[in-house]
């Protein structure tokens, strides 16, 4: 349905208008390449949305069989929380800055629609503004964020939750994929779907969608306020402290935004609110000029910007780059005394958060008195052991749950449920920080955790503290980065069981042979194997301490003579691509070690594969 004459705006605001041909559905061609391009899982939805299946294509406009994708997710959704009412529901709706969007929003909105739901669409919003706005507004049941986070700029998807603040649970995005997936295979049902949405007024779809500013000015006040909540958990004057403080010695943070949902956030209004000095580059949403993931060279602009204003008076100390949707955000930083700045690794970024949230609750509790909460912090599998490490020196306990932000939440709900106070959940292997009652990664409250360490932290005569004081009090371990292109291996073998045993016997032949490799590179004389699935961390060795699928996390993890972790290895195959991403660390900061910990790990699994 694409005339090329027509402009490409033109042609969006067509495809808006009407998104589907006369008895549209797909034709066998299209549902196979759709559905082997589909990522599906607890998750959510993603795939290449943008026209020409180049995921690094800038256009707006998508291909009718993609149009059909978004209306089957939606209309299944749609028939979900229909269901969980059992009456019309009121569903927040807001997408990425992606340019793809706009067209899967207004598509969304038509499926919701016919459903008789009620739309309130937010247009453009991070990802945690939309959850505050979800938790926090009584009217809410739902919401739907419209979105492939870190992915190419071609990519789009869907991440779906209720009115709890956070995705679906592991169950109920089981429920929600079966449901879609039963769709997706019954002509009948896409057919069905299709008349309702394509029946639906455009004047009914046009009137939701010029709702927007309206109700993202009423997310953007629920988000300051729950903002602020976390900022001073305690009642302890801390917005008012950080203010003295930040007169008194100034502090400026740089955002690189690099074109995300964060550029229309909150961000400059409660930083400066708080005394901090702001700037924020590449905030236009949509104006991406980098690579997506805010790792490695996603770092290298706002580093060197950074850099560049170590004279400015204001003090500009610390930078920060988002992720497309503005739920993941890494550090970079710079030292009082120098001009050089330095981009802090995942791993780091949650140990710094971990590190600054542990210490402020213990030092609460100590201030009034009060025995140390029995507290714990919930971390996926390969998050670096340097989180025991600083959960012990504040008197606290580490789980672990398999990769997912719904596994680690269902782990710290549960862990709330028997008596624990869970004060931050990650993602150590990806950066950012869930500071609950939040229940997803928000670099706006990771980065007031920081702040608060160098301004509000006692030191010796006063003085303000800089990132790299903080870090030498943090545990010392060199660990792989996910986005290392050694740390991802492409396999022949499609059974994780056969894989994982035939990589179980290749480990016992390697560590009975090399025992003093072991011994005198990385100190280790023991080890145990971690099995990670779902929300549980089972140890031990062979398919007795897997479930029948085999397809979590493994982490083999090794000990020196007193018993003390010195390293480890993990493993994990893709649930929906031929892929394996594996990674080493070491304790202490022996780089060499570690990259030979990674080429042996990188070996058994090859070898394992073959």
């Amino acid at each position: 349905m694409q005339h090329n004459s027509l402009t490409v705006t033109q042609q969006l605001e067509s495809a808006i208008a009407t998104p589907f041909s006369s008895n549209s559905d797909w034709s066998a061609e299209d549902y196979s390449f759709v559905l082997q391009r589909l990522i599906l899982s607890a998750s959510g939805l993603r795939t290449v949305f943008a026209e020409a299946g180049d995921e690094h294509d800038f256009t707006p406009l998508i291909g009718e069989p993609y149009r059909l994708l978004a209306c089957f997710a939606a209309d299944a959704f749609g028939a979900f929380i229909g269901r969980q009412f059992d009456r019309p529901a009121r569903v927040a709706v807001a997408t990425d800055a992606r340019p793809t969007g706009k067209l899967i929003a207004a598509i969304t909105v038509r499926a919701l629609l016919a459903r008789e739901h009620t739309p309130e669409y937010l247009g453009i919003a991070p990802t945690p503004q939309l959850l505050a706005y979800s938790a926090m507004n009584p009217d809410l049941d739902a919401f739907i964020c419209i979105t492939a986070s870190h992915n190419p700029i071609g990519h789009n998807g869907f991440k779906f939750g209720l009115n709890d603040g956070g995705v679906l649970s592991v169950a109920q995005a089981q429920t929600l994929t079966a449901r879609l997936r039963e769709l997706l295979g019954s002509s009948a049902e896409r057919s069905a779907a299709v008349r309702r949405a394509a029946a639906v007024p455009f004047e009914a779809v046009g009137s939701a969608l010029a709702a927007e500013h309206r109700h993202h000015a009423a997310s953007a006040r629920a988000y300051r306020e729950q903002t602020l909540r976390l900022l001073d958990p305690g009642n302890r004057r801390t917005a008012e402290r950080l203010r003295a403080a930040c007169r008194s010695t100034p502090l400026a943070v740089l955002g690189e935004l690099n074109g995300s949902a964060r550029g229309r956030s909150i961000d400059r209004e409660v930083l400066e609110e708080l005394g901090c000095g702001v700037e924020l580059l590449n905030a236009e949403p949509g104006a991406v000029v980098h690579q997506i993931v805010p790792e490695g060279p996603g770092l290298e602009d706002c580093r060197a910007a950074l850099a560049e204003r170590a004279g400015d008076p204001s003090g500009f100390l610390l930078g920060y780059v988002p992720d497309n949707d503005g739920d993941r955000g890494n550090l970079v930083y710079r030292a009082l005394a120098e001009t050089q700045a330095f981009a802090l690794g995942a791993q780091d970024v949650f140990a710094l958060a971990c590190f600054g949230v542990l210490s402020e609750l213990s030092a609460q509790a100590s201030a009034e008195s009060d025995a140390q909460p029995r507290a714990a912090v919930v971390v996926n599998g390969p998050t670096s052991l340097r989180i025991e490490e600083i959960a012990e020196r504040f008197g606290a306990e580490v789980y672990r749950a398999e990769v997912g932000e719904a596994n680690v939440l269902a782990l710290a709900d549960r862990l709330t449920a028997d008596g624990y106070t869970v004060p931050i959940i990650g993602e150590g292997s990806n950066g950012g920080a869930i500071i609950p009652p939040q229940r997803v990664r928000d670099p706006l409250t990771m980065l007031l955790t920081v702040i608060k360490l160098l301004r509000l932290t006692d030191t010796e005569g006063g003085a303000a503290r800089d990132v790299p004081a903080v870090l030498t009090e943090l545990p010392r371990w060199v660990t792989t980065s996910a986005y290392d292109p050694e740390a991802l291996l492409r396999l022949n073998t499609g059974s994780h069981e056969v894989l994982k045993h035939r990589y179980e016997e290749r480990f016992l032949t390697r560590w009975s042979r090399e025992q003093r490799w072991f011994r005198d590179k990385l100190g280790a004389v023991a080890y145990e194997e971690h099995n990670y699935e779902g929300t549980h961390d089972r140890v031990g060795l062979g398919p007795e301490s897997r479930s029948g699928e085999h397809d979590g996390g493994l982490k083999l993890l090794f000990r020196d003579a007193a018993g003390v972790p010195v390293a480890s290895v993990w493993m994990r195959g893709s649930k929906t691509e031929p892929i394996m991403r594996i990674m080493a660390e070491v304790r202490g900061s022996d780089e060499h070690a570690a990259r030979e910990l990674l080429k042996l790990q990188r070996e058994l699994v090859l070898s394992a594969d073959r």
